[in-house]
């Protein structure tokens, strides 16, 4: 298994190589392959977001208003955009591919595209900027793309409710707004009900031309929105005591969510009923990613946990003495883990069996050696036998 992870204290990205079963809080326990530091930098710009570009780039982004391109092969800087927030309170929150362009949003609301394998001749169509409607300073939190339609973005954050905008890059001045949600109705006491909204993903709607969103807030809420039947949202459940700030969709029905407290997961989206926990964090879960039937998790108690999704036990565990904000399961080689595994078994029934041998040929040597010291001692038994009747004998011949 192959896993990255974020440095926040050194602005780097750890590269760790494990099979299942790592657990480096055990001393008995099988231990981490390798943990190599690459993309090293300063905490002063330290990597916020990063994802795997075509197998072949890693592309992060910074602090400090920077994106990095990197070989995924060696790690080595290709190219760096340097410049592109207005000041050091704007930040990226979002970081994604889409199609052959990568997409990263601030917390301002500007959307900065660029393209990692642009020709030469194109070099100076990027970066493009494009400004997001009703956006302020700051009161941003989520940017991500609908996966079910071309070019529709949702985005939302403090006091900034859902919205739904289709972006062109032919023409980055035309932004089109296709879904604007409201809020929720008052309280019971008729007070406004606060909205800050963390993060949002798609699920696959009945009717193409509708939009099928579901977000969580700071004030531990699970929402969901339908276009087709209200701006409001269709469902609005309380899930957590704390604020969330981390949304992995699992399933149409199923998410997993971590709060700032130690808490990590699996919700219903049907209901909000709590399907079970990711047990084993002592510190607020900052990142979390999927491959297959297996989630890695990382955070403020520096271990990155590699959980099984089904039954929630955690199958890798390492410490990384480092605050992980983001993690990126490269490699599962489960199979190739089963097949050493199996391996490492045949041998040790040939050194069990090889060593019965021995102990065979050993007992069979010993058992030999027994028998002819028996017949020895016989042997002198008779002659001492003979010698007594000899005397015996000798003195009844002389009475």
């Amino acid at each position: 298994m192959k896993i990255l992870a974020t440095a926040d204290d050194s602005g780097s990205l750890k590269l760790l190589e494990c099979f299942r079963g790592t657990d480096t809080s055990k001393q008995t326990a099988t231990q981490p392959t390798s943990i190599t530091i690459h993309c090293t930098e300063s905490r002063s710009t330290k990597i916020l977001q990063f994802i795997v570009f075509e197998n072949k780039y890693i592309i992060a982004t910074r602090l400090g208003g920077s994106i990095c391109i990197y070989n995924l092969s060696d790690y080595e800087l290709v190219n760096k955009f340097g410049g592109l927030t207005s000041d050091d309170k704007e930040n990226f929150i979002s970081l994604f591919q889409l199609e052959d362009l990568c997409y990263a949003c601030t917390n301002n609301g500007q959307v900065i595209i660029i393209k990692p394998d642009v020709e030469e001749k194109q070099k100076e169509k990027y970066p493009i900027k494009i400004q997001l409607p009703g956006c302020s300073k700051g009161n941003v939190n989520c940017f991500k793309n609908d996966p079910y339609h071309e070019q529709v973005f949702g985005y939302g954050g403090k006091e900034n409710d859902l919205k739904l905008v289709k972006l062109s890059t032919k023409s980055p001045e035309k932004i089109e707004t296709l879904f604007k949600a409201k809020n929720v109705k008052n309280s019971k006491l008729d007070l406004r009900v606060p909205i800050h909204i963390t993060k949002l993903d798609f699920v696959k709607p009945a009717n193409e031309k509708d939009f099928n969103v579901i977000t969580v807030t700071r004030y531990g809420q699970l929402r969901i929105y339908d276009s087709s039947k209200s701006r409001k949202p269709v469902a609005s459940m309380k899930i957590s005591e704390h604020s969330i700030i981390s949304l992995l969709r699992v399933s149409n029905e199923e998410i997993v969510c971590s709060d700032d407290h130690t808490t990590i997961a699996k919700y219903s989206t049907v209901d909000g009923r709590l399907l079970g926990k990711f047990k084993g964090s002592v510190g607020s879960i900052q990142a979390s990613c999927q491959l297959g039937k297996v989630i890695a998790t990382g955070g403020l108690d520096r271990y990155v946990r590699v959980f099984d999704l089904d039954s929630r036990e955690c199958i890798v565990k390492c410490y990384m003495t480092s605050h992980i904000s983001g993690v990126l399961i490269l490699e599962d080689d489960k199979n190739v883990q089963e097949e050493v595994e199996a391996a490492e078994r045949e041998k040790r029934a040939r050194t069990e069996d090889k060593e019965g041998d021995d102990n065979a040929s050993e007992e069979s040597e010993q058992e030999s050696s027994d028998e002819e010291e028996m017949w020895a001692r016989l042997e002198t038994n008779k002659v001492v036998e003979k010698r007594k009747r000899r005397k015996l004998e000798l003195k009844a011949f002389k009475k």
